[in-house]
């Protein structure tokens, strides 16, 4: 089956490459959610003069008002609209509508369509017709005239409207159309997050479920969901191992962390999450590995203050090409957007280690629990794919007992759990002294160390002591 671009990149990986060629499609969804913004993108990116696009308005926003708000966007070309030989036609045809009734409209359509023979049509908003009549057959068969004359046309349709759920499973459009996409906006709290879904795509597959989109100055910018990449063609589990920065803690792995596996290291603030996880990216640069720090927490000039007092130099990394950053605020981000970011450094770099820090942070950007253990699962797996061996920060309080860990939805996706925790040296008391131990909860398929090991922070980092006399290990 022949496919035509949306114009929109994210949009044609979510439909398996575009819109069928010659379809008839459903753009539903509230007020304000970007359906019209969708279909100005599609007939910009695909209307030439020898395949023009018409533009209907009805009873919704006016020409004059659409083409004011159109010219802020990237996408917008003047020369499609005003040149000598125009490919892009406006027509309001509200009027007509009023003057002559519902019943005329399929022959009003059809005019147009004869006057200008576009390859692509857009109807906004198709929904508002129904409008003008509030009972009976004539709405329907007016409705089922258009759509039957439409489907029978080369050419590919937009119908806009502000549908609800329940009339998707009700009107004759549904019925008739070959696509139906569907986009929404939900507020979690202080935010608003927008989504899209596909409803229907005749003779086609495409990728299910709800993806995040934006709209910024280039119009709609979705972030296809994460899913989980099929397993190539002579891929198998490495057995090679490589170094997390700290000698203790590489013995307690039996050698180090396995080539493509994912580690978690869960502890409260200032137990030391972040600084193994800065060893794990320098142990990498020191091997001529790049590497990518994904950081929600620490902006990157208090990062490089931070780890600069233990004598490394983020900057020379970063010169170096070893070391890439990616900070994302926490207020505002969406997980489906940083992993889109997170796969194009994977695709432009040869990235071999990644640190998130945190992974807290995505769990509470992400609106729906299950959501986001399928997005945890999915993202491990696309590293492991590529042969990425990834570490995630996981703040939390970890009991004496390690019983936390049955309550994280990402410790049992993880291959590898490290825990950390305070104890006190002695009684409770004024002068007493906190200390840090390092716990390997869990190392999937492989031997390792399970006795609790004393961790100091010092002048060059973290170190990670053997077993005290008599303990064994």
């Amino acid at each position: 089956m022949e496919r035509i671009t949306t114009g929109i990149g994210g949009l044609d990986i979510i439909l398996g490459g575009g819109l069928p060629l010659n379809s008839l499609n459903v753009i539903a969804g509230t007020p304000g959610t970007g359906k019209t913004i969708l279909a100005q993108q599609f007939i910009f990116a695909n209307a030439r003069l020898d395949a023009p696009a018409l533009y209907l308005t009805t009873l919704s926003e006016p020409v004059t008002k659409v083409l004011r708000y159109l010219q802020q966007f990237s996408f917008f070309d003047e020369d499609k609209l005003l040149g000598d030989r125009p490919s892009i036609f406006y027509r309001d045809i509200a009027e007509v509508i009023r003057a002559k009734g519902l019943l005329t409209l399929p022959d009003t359509i059809m005019a147009l369509m004869n006057e200008h023979r576009p390859s692509y049509l857009v109807i906004d908003s198709f929904k508002a017709l129904r409008e003008l009549e509030s009972t009976g057959p004539d709405i329907r068969r007016v409705m089922f005239d258009i759509a039957g004359n439409l489907a029978a046309r080369a050419c590919t349709t937009l119908l806009v409207g502000e549908y609800r759920d329940e009339e998707v499973e009700q009107l004759a459009e549904f019925a008739i159309a070959d696509g139906i996409l569907q986009l929404v906006t939900r507020a979690y709290g202080t935010r608003e997050e927008r989504y899209l879904r596909v409803r229907k795509l005749r003779g086609s597959s495409y990728r299910a479920g709800e993806h995040a989109f934006r709209i910024t100055e280039r119009g709609l910018v979705p972030f296809p969901r994460l899913v989980t990449p099929e397993r190539p063609i002579g891929y198998c589990a490495s057995p090679e191992h490589v170094s997390t920065g700290v000698a203790g803690l590489d013995r307690m792995f039996d050698g180090g962390l396995r080539r493509g596996s994912s580690t978690l290291v869960v502890g409260a603030a200032g137990s030391g999450k972040t600084l193994l996880g800065m060893h794990f990216l320098f142990a990498g640069a020191a091997a001529g590995e790049h590497g990518l720090l994904v950081s929600f927490q620490e902006n990157p000039t208090l990062l490089r203050h931070l780890i600069s007092g233990f004598g490394w130099n983020v900057e020379e990394l970063g010169e170096r090409g070893h070391l890439t950053s990616l900070y994302v605020s926490p207020v505002e981000m969406n997980i489906d957007d940083i992993v889109q970011q997170m796969t194009a450094v994977l695709d432009s770099r040869p990235i071999r280690r990644v640190v998130i820090d945190s992974m807290g942070d995505l769990e509470a950007a992400s609106s729906d629990p299950q959501r986001f253990r399928g997005y945890i699962y999915s993202l491990m797996q696309l590293f492991a794919v590529r042969g990425v061996t990834a570490y995630a920060t996981y703040e939390a309080l970890v009991d004496p007992d390690f019983a936390s860990f049955t309550r994280m939805g990402a410790s049992y996706i993880s291959d590898n759990v490290v825990a950390l925790r305070y104890c006190v040296d002695g009684d409770v008391h004024p002068g007493g002294r906190i200390s840090r131990v390092l716990a390997v909860v869990k190392c999937r398929g492989s031997a390792h160390d399970d006795h609790l090991r004393q961790m100091t922070i010092g002048r060059h980092g973290v170190e990670v002591a053997g077993a005290p006399p008599g303990a064994g290990g």
